[in-house]
């Protein structure tokens, strides 16, 4: 198939999903019946992932793995030194209860990855634009989640996770944070998220609050900033220890020049929610700072995938609750000429992206499309 083809079927189904899920949120509905249509939303990404042949980096690494747990046992995979999260071999061996193949397990995985996230972005949605948050995933996250796809199932659980934690309910979000480690383990950073919530809930007492550098925020500001400095001596720290030791091998940049991981990435992002809080004054909803907090940490834990290789990827759980910072902040903003140069700042920023890590350089290869 060839690229431009591939273009405008990833694209209907971008569509299809976008308008499935506007359209069924306007239809009176009861909880049940809400999570019924969250799943028809869920649809159109699910099915073009179980359709698909080697698409995606690790599609055949998957498969694979698909076929090993058929005579894999639970007890096997948890003593094992090197083992796949016991969530994923689960929900595999589920599937292969059905007597399904590999391709409804491409499905399967797909829809667990979509419809937790429009569930979580169903929790916003007086807060936030749902087809701009729709594709702000589509540009961003929806091809890496064709191959990194257990750290997918992961954020999305995370994305629902931090919905709980910035509405108080402590107990769900432990235990959806939990559920993410069984499907990724590098989800237990996340847990982090209620660190910084616990030390900065006094700047959240009202609804609305205003933006202050209080001495509880600087000295988080300057953490953040000493992360790379402290990475530098706590990791050769931990890899010296026998439990850590078999990692030694992808740590990087130990003995270099220290770095400050992704934080271009953070800074483009964050501009328009910036200029926002200058234009407001500082005013903001008590929901969206507990938000751009939880943000901020991308710049720490992105750090960490500069000094340690197989990290690299943990900046994508901070970095995901942008989807809904940017709407709320989009919408808490009354002057109309601001609210449209954020949109198109933000919608120039996912073109730039959607171009050059999938068009041009084709990361998670997943162009061109190829069915079975």
């Amino acid at each position: 198939m060839s690229v431009a083809l591939s273009v405008v079927i990833y694209f209907s189904a971008y569509g299809a999903t976008a308008l499935l899920y506007s359209l069924l949120f306007r239809i009176k509905a009861g909880r049940f019946s809400k999570y019924f249509l969250i799943a028809i939303a869920a649809l159109p990404f699910s099915l073009l992932a179980g359709f698909r042949d080697n698409v995606g980096t690790d599609y055949l690494n998957y498969a694979k793995i698909f076929e090993e747990f058929r005579t894999t046992k639970l007890v096997d995979l948890i003593t094992a030194s090197d083992n796949i999260e016991v969530g994923y071999y689960l929900l595999i061996r589920a599937i292969q209860f059905l007597g399904a193949d590999v391709h409804f397990a491409f499905f399967a995985y797909e829809f667990f990855i979509i419809y937790i996230f429009l569930l979580g972005l169903s929790k916003y949605k007086n807060s936030v634009n749902a087809i701009f948050c729709i594709t702000f995933y589509f540009a961003m996250y929806f091809h890496p989640s064709l191959n990194i796809i257990r750290q997918s199932m992961a954020m999305s659980l995370l994305f629902l996770a931090c919905f709980y934690l910035i509405n108080k309910k402590y107990v769900a979000y432990a235990v959806t944070n939990a559920l993410a480690c069984l499907f990724h383990r590098t989800a237990i950073i996340c847990f982090i998220f209620f660190i910084l919530y616990v030390f900065l809930r006094r700047e959240y007492a009202k609804d609305r609050v205003k933006f202050r550098l209080t001495g509880r925020r600087v000295l988080f500001y300057i953490v953040i900033l000493l992360c790379p400095l402290i990475y530098r001596l706590i990791i050769p720290l931990l890899l010296s220890l026998p439990f850590f030791s078999k990692y030694s091998d992808y740590a990087v940049n130990i003995n270099g020049t220290i770095g400050f991981g992704m934080t271009f990435k953070f800074i483009v992002l964050i501009i328009p929610v910036v200029a926002v809080m200058i234009h407001k004054r500082g005013n903001i909803s008590a929901q969206s700072l507990k938000l751009l907090d939880l943000y901020t940490l991308f710049i720490p834990i992105s750090d960490i995938g500069y000094f340690i290789e197989f990290t690299n990827r943990l900046y994508l759980y901070p970095e995901i609750l942008m989807i809904v910072l940017s709407s709320m902040m989009i919408k808490e903003e009354e002057n109309k000429k601001m609210r449209t140069a954020m949109v198109i700042y933000y919608l120039a920023f996912m073109i730039c992206v959607y171009v050059n890590d999938y068009l041009i350089y084709n990361f998670n290869e997943t162009y061109p499309l190829v069915f079975v």
